[in-house]
């Protein structure tokens, strides 16, 4: 097990003064100093689709205990398993429910005066709804609840998707106090562009300029140079103008998982140095 070498400390968890023995997890050890000549000691690698730290603990060094010397000298996998790269079925099931769900933005309306200053700012997601509030778009049918909020792109995250009947709009149109106008264009499936958001606690609502599948969702844009545009106000015009989103949840999701893949591993010739040397350190040991 990767916590075997570490060596125990006693630790008081309770106020009447009886410690307990726990492995001391906060010991740092600098591992290119335990080798003689680190930067040869050292090759690039990348992790096939599927494959276990154990596995490949065995086919580099014909053994699967020593897995855990991947996480330990790269720095982007310190988060342990956690952030070992997914499969592709994997990663399609993890998407599936990290993005669940469907974002939404306004697109603000700003009047200004002769001085520019702004004297009328609606249909701005600041300060509307609360975490986790229920809310049905009068139009499309389809309740939800807020899971988060993007201020500098004007977008909400919603989760928990529920479709409605048309007859089932009109019941909640009635119980929800809404304008039975806004029924009468009733889309059917998600949210849709023009619906209108209306919140069952805080009764906030605005007017959806733009809505995807969280997935697929603008989680950047950029400008026609390729920089990163954060500015909300920006935005919701360059949409309205057809500007291209410059990247989605999913796409970063997916450059991410690959990043993951390329790590670094110690040579087969020196393994066994290291692996003993390290644990000497992390022992405290000279």
């Amino acid at each position: 097990m990767f916590f075997r070498p570490f060596a125990k400390v006693p630790y008081s968890i309770t106020d009447d003064g009886q410690t307990s023995s726990i492995v001391d997890i906060f010991k740092y050890v600098s591992v290119d100093s335990l080798l003689m000549d680190a930067g040869s000691s050292y090759m690039a690698y990348e992790i096939n689709d599927g494959a276990r730290p154990d596995v490949l603990s065995t086919q580099l060094y014909g053994t699967p205990e020593y897995y855990w010397t991947f996480f330990v000298i790269n720095e982007h996998l310190s988060d342990g398993l956690e952030s070992w790269p997914l499969s592709g079925e994997d990663f399609e099931k993890w998407t599936d429910l990290a993005f669940e769900g469907y974002v939404v933005c306004a697109r603000p309306k700003i009047k200004r005066n002769t001085d520019g200053q702004i004297i009328e700012f609606t249909d701005s997601i600041a300060g509307l709804f609360a975490r986790e509030e229920p809310v049905i778009g009068s139009k499309s049918g389809c309740k939800g609840k807020i899971l988060g909020r993007n201020p500098q792109y004007n977008q909400l995250f919603i989760s928990d998707i529920e479709e409605l009947s048309a007859e089932e709009v009109a019941e909640q149109q009635r119980l929800w106090n809404l304008d039975p106008k806004e029924g009468n264009g009733w889309t059917g499936g998600p949210f849709k562009d023009t619906d209108r958001i209306v919140g069952q606690q805080t009764s906030d609502s605005f007017f959806v300029y733009k809505s995807w599948p969280w997935k697929h969702a603008p989680l950047l844009y950029k400008d026609d140079e390729g920089n990163i545009v954060d500015n909300g106000l920006f935005i919701t015009g360059a949409v309205a103008n057809g500007m291209s989103e410059g990247l989605t949840f999913l796409q970063q999701a997916v450059i991410t998982n690959d990043q993951q893949r390329q790590i670094r591993v110690l040579r087969p010739e020196v393994i066994d140095e290291f692996v003993s040397a390290y644990k000497k350190k992390i022992r405290g040991e000279k």
